[in-house]
């Protein structure tokens, strides 16, 4: 029998010019392989290397986006693997200007590619990331160029926070204001920034609460002011904008490394009130106001806000509670499960759950799962410690119930699969029983008579 060649070992055996004849032949049939091939080994330099790797980028897109100019989901991995090649030769470009233009037309690309290509998978917006995070690393090798390379490579990054092929992406904008923002230890490109930012901010701007990118934009004007300008600037900077969540919370950071816990409690109370419509903001200055009390030693005011947050949801007060408590603990236990017990909020009766098994009241849980039936599947192990007849009883209730709403063989294997978890505490008499009086109410319906027979 003849040994299998490798493809290193024919090509190796062919002329120089039976090569070329491969090459050009496969190149005829796929204009990204010749284009491929021209970038790579045709020595080009400057505007030329440029232009070849824009007519590569362009034949990738046309060849995926085949008639009918849509890239199917199967097709998108490779596309997408076709950009971070292109990535990787953008990166190893010695030109830094030359890589930054590269790696931004694949960015253009990729976002572009959100109107053309079925990114279910999120593979074209892990390029336009790669993409991103490949623009920050060009800039760290800014300090090897001269001034007018550094202003020429921050001038061609404001020109990419103005495309249009941002307008629906603020946070891809934001990120490459971001980049810029390590430019700014040069004063004429920090003034330039900063125009910049006082631009977007005015465009994001709206009406009394903000949008992510303008509370974002201006955080970063306040940072390049901090870490570039004066505590001073940046402090007046950060009063006159504490209307926005994201500064109070800066202030009430700061309050709380100078210790300053008097300013941070009211800062968070202050908080409270101006957000009183929106229920997230109030949680978050809530627990910071807590964490005043705790720091300012206000133990009454304490175990009165760990009451009300862990009432609006948040268990873990329950034990900032049990600790804050000086009297008998298992008083504030009780309490609080007579105050749970019959609510029909939502959010209470998980608290009221959560706070009897916390406590191992396993006469409570029997009495809560009688109430709520189908929970037993998932407290049935618990219970069976000290309630077994009770947990038959209940899981019994539990099947026929469920047994009554099916109508299809999906239905009828979920009860199958609930008589199996039964039978860990009824055993096989039990779950035999169970499966003959279900075969009994249910002789006209076959399908669930064969996934029956399916457990004897």
């Amino acid at each position: 029998m003849s040994k299998k060649l490798k493809l290193q070992e024919v090509l190796q055996s062919l002329s120089k010019e039976e090569l070329i004849d491969i090459i050009e032949e496969a190149a005829r049939d796929d204009k990204v392989l010749e284009r491929r091939i021209i970038v790579a080994y045709g020595g080009y330099e400057g505007q030329q290397e440029l232009h070849q790797f824009k007519k590569l980028l362009q034949a990738i897109v046309k060849q995926y986006q085949g008639r009918h100019g849509f890239i199917e989901y199967r097709q998108v991995g490779g596309f997408s693997n076709e950009l971070l090649l292109l990535l990787n030769k953008a990166a190893a470009t010695t030109n830094v200007l030359a890589a930054q233009t590269m790696t931004m037309l694949i960015l253009e690309e990729a976002v572009e590619a959100f109107q053309y290509a079925d990114d279910s998978n999120g593979e074209v917006g892990a390029v336009v990331q790669e993409a991103i995070h490949a623009l920050g690393d060009l800039t760290e090798r800014r300090e090897s160029l001269s001034i007018a390379a550094q202003y020429a490579m921050f001038d061609k990054l404001m020109v990419m926070c103005a495309s249009k092929v941002f307008d629906d992406w603020d946070e891809f904008r934001l990120e490459l204001l971001t980049i810029s923002a390590r430019f700014c230890g040069d004063q004429v490109l920090r003034e330039k920034l900063n125009a910049e930012l006082l631009k977007w901010a005015s465009v994001w701007k709206k009406g009394d609460y903000s949008s992510y990118a303008y509370e974002h934009v201006l955080r970063l004007q306040y940072e390049v002011i901090g870490r570039y300008e004066s505590e001073e600037a940046a402090e007046r900077m950060l009063q006159s904008h504490l209307r926005l969540p994201i500064f109070r919370e800066i202030a009430i950071a700061q309050a709380f490394e100078q210790k300053r816990y008097d300013y941070a409690l009211q800062l968070a109370s202050d908080g409270e009130r101006k957000d009183r419509k929106l229920p997230g903001l109030v949680t978050k200055w809530k627990t910071l106001r807590y964490e005043a009390y705790r720091n300012l030693s206000m133990a009454r005011e304490q175990r009165q806000l760990a009451r009300e947050l862990l009432l609006e949801g948040d268990f873990n007060y329950y034990h900032e509670l049990k600790a804050l408590t000086q009297e008998d603990r298992q008083v504030v236990y009780r309490e609080l499960k007579e105050e749970l017990r019959h609510s029909r909020d939502c959010t209470k009766a998980r608290l009221y759950v959560k706070l009897i098994l916390e406590e191992d009241d396993m006469e409570a849980l029997l009495e809560h799962t009688r109430s709520h039936v189908s929970e037993i599947e998932e407290h049935a192990a618990k219970l069976a410690r000290m309630y077994k007849p009770e947990v038959l009883e209940i899981y019994h209730s539990h099947i026929l119930k469920q047994a009554s709403l099916t109508s299809n063989r999906k239905e009828y294997k979920k009860v199958t699969n609930l008589i199996k978890a039964f039978k860990a505490y009824a055993g096989q008499e039990g779950m035999e029983r169970v499966v003959n009086e279900l075969s009994g109410r249910y002789s006209s319906r076959p399908a669930f008579l064969d996934e029956l027979g399916k457990l004897k």
